[in-house]
Parts: C-alpha cells; structure tokens; sequence
C-alpha cells in the first residue's frame, strides 16, 4: 500500500496525465470527446503553470512528513492561482514587447479579466479535486485501518 505522502505526491501529477489516459476513450461517445476536448483545452491553457507548481511542491514536499504535505495539498490551489498570474503576466509582456498588438492599458485589462475568470474557475476545480483526493485517502486509510 501506498504511503500517505505518496498518495498525495502522486495525485499532484494526476490531473497532468488523465487528460493522456482518457484520450483512447474518446471512440465511445461524443460525451466523453467532449470531456477529454475540455481537459485537453484546461491543460492547454493551464498546463505548464501547474507543472511548474508540481515541480515545486514536489520537492518541498520530499523532506516533510505526510501531514504537512496534505496540507500542501490543500493550499495548492491557490497557489497554483499565483503562479499562473505570474506566468500570464510574464507571457503577456514578453509577447507584447516582441510584437506590440495593442496599448498597454487594453493587455492590462484583457489580462486582469482572463486571470480572473481563469483564477474563479481553477479554484472551484482545484478544490473539487482537493476534496475528492482527501476523501478517497481517508476511505483507504479508514480501509487499511479494519483489516
């Protein structure tokens, strides 16, 4: 059996490999191309900024016991929030600077509305999927403890 910290590491990288694991169903229904076009679109728009917060958490977590990683777990939403306005912003400037598409002021607002409605939806997903993660590990745990 998987240790709790382990759990917890591996459902960090979970959400960047179901979208690849769901792609061969996509043949059973238009349903389910539906499901995988949105995830692929959520990992498209999202991808490398929650790579690069599993990047992070992933070695914070190494040498921390499993308590403090779950509640890593529980603060990474919004987390993931930061460093994805940061990279947003980083990526505006850098393609606004190499080829100037439209004044300053207009990026600024266009980037607070994305950010925010970006932040409003990876929030009430982050915490669906931080809930179902502690859900299912205290179901193991619970589990494991009756045998």
């Amino acid at each position: 059996m998987l240790s709790g910290k382990r759990y917890f590491q591996l459902s960090l990288v979970l959400p960047l490999v179901f979208p690849m694991i769901l792609y061969p169903f996509a043949l059973l229904s238009e349903v389910m191309v539906g499901l995988i076009a949105v995830l692929w679109v959520f990992l498209a728009i999202g991808g490398i900024p929650y790579l690069m917060l599993v990047f992070l958490l992933l070695i914070k977590s190494y040498y921390q016991s499993e308590e403090e990683v779950r509640t890593l777990i529980r603060l990474s939403p919004f987390l993931y929030i930061i460093i994805f306005a940061i990279f947003t912003a980083f990526v505006g400037l850098v393609k606004n600077f190499s080829e100037p598409l439209a004044p300053i002021d207009y990026l600024v607002k266009t980037y607070i509305v994305f950010t925010s409605i970006a932040s409003i939806i990876a929030l009430c997903l982050g915490y669906c999927y931080v809930v179902l993660v502690d859900l299912f590990y205290d179901f193991l745990y619970v589990v494991e403890e009756e045998k």
